[in-house]
């Protein structure tokens, strides 16, 4: 559904000959975002990761696949058929990008565990100054001090409002389109009783010694030249919206965001529907995250509307 050539996938995904290890990293706890307790590999290329799944994830991702693929492929020719400046336009959704699932032995146990390939949100070479994690809701989501001393701590929704952040588009066009592409990614997931999920923000600031040569390539420059020598000045002439490789990037001003929508294989179920009825009815929080999914996917499209996507001013 993504196009991707299998040689291409294979190649990155299998272990070089005469290598006896694979080349991926780990990537730790503290740079994971969310609570989850999975364990994360990420490919040499930084384009995959590898993520542990549990046996519910399984069953949901299997359970959805179908829609998922039939979805994936219509946004796709969608995109395809609209303006050539959509921020999607290899492949409008914003959702999860799943390319395979596979079962695998860790080294020196006998343990199996079941692991599924997506994209990486954040693989590029710029290095993620800032990542956030948001819901839309407001109850409790912000930053706790233990996830603030960390290295590379997980910023949530009121943090973003706090810090004034906007993922700000050069035209009202796009804003329009990258939030319609939202409410339609998340109708899917409603759909298909699935909740819980988070916008997944990385930012990028771009400092001073980077040149636009680095960021865009050379021709891009030379066909708008600007004789301002300043970086930011420069940066606001050649904002620009793009996906690179299943990457999704808006460039504004002094900052790379990097963006999508992660963790969506949650079912409302009885659990969540127990926390939505006792912590949010009976102990009167009506804006605890966990919500029924029409809901939840009507206050996530909302936030992102009213404070995560604007367009440039300067526009």
């Amino acid at each position: 559904a993504f196009d991707i050539p299998d040689r291409q996938y294979y190649a990155i995904l299998g272990r070089q000959k005469q290598r006896r290890e694979s080349s991926y990293s780990v990537i730790s706890s503290d740079d994971a975002s969310g609570k989850s307790p999975s364990f994360f590999f990420l490919t040499s290329d930084q384009r995959y990761i590898l993520k542990s799944c549990t046996d519910q994830d399984v069953k949901t991702i299997c359970k959805i696949l179908p829609a998922y693929r039939n979805y994936v492929i219509e946004q796709q020719e969608r995109a395809a058929s609209g303006n050539k400046n959509n921020i999607g336009a290899a492949c409008g959704t914003l959702l999860p990008r799943y390319y395979g699932l596979y079962k695998i032995r860790l080294p020196n146990t006998k343990e199996v565990s079941t692991v599924v390939v997506m994209q990486n949100f954040f693989g590029s070479k710029h290095q993620i100054n800032k990542k956030f994690d948001m819901k839309g809701s407001t109850y409790h989501r912000e930053a706790s001090g233990k996830e603030l001393s960390k290295k590379n701590p997980v910023y949530k929704d009121n943090d973003w409002v706090l810090m004034g952040k906007k993922i700000s588009f050069p035209t009202k066009e796009m804003t329009n389109r990258t939030h319609t592409q939202l409410q339609m990614d998340t109708t899917f997931l409603q759909e298909h009783n699935l909740m819980d999920y988070s916008l997944l923000v990385g930012v990028h600031t771009i400092q001073e010694e980077e040149t636009l040569d680095e960021l865009y390539p050379k021709h891009d420059e030379d066909q708008s030249h600007n004789n301002n020598n300043n970086t930011r000045g420069r940066l606001r002439k050649k904002r620009k919206c793009r996906e690179s490789m299943g990457v999704m990037t808006c460039t504004s001003q002094n900052e790379i965001r990097y963006f999508g929508i992660i963790d969506i294989l949650t079912e409302y179920k009885i659990r969540k529907s127990m926390e939505t009825t006792f912590t949010g009815t009976l102990l009167f929080r009506p804006n605890i995250s966990c919500q029924r999914p029409k809901k939840y996917a009507k206050r996530f499209c909302d936030f992102a509307l009213n404070h995560v996507f604007s367009t440039d001013s300067t526009s």
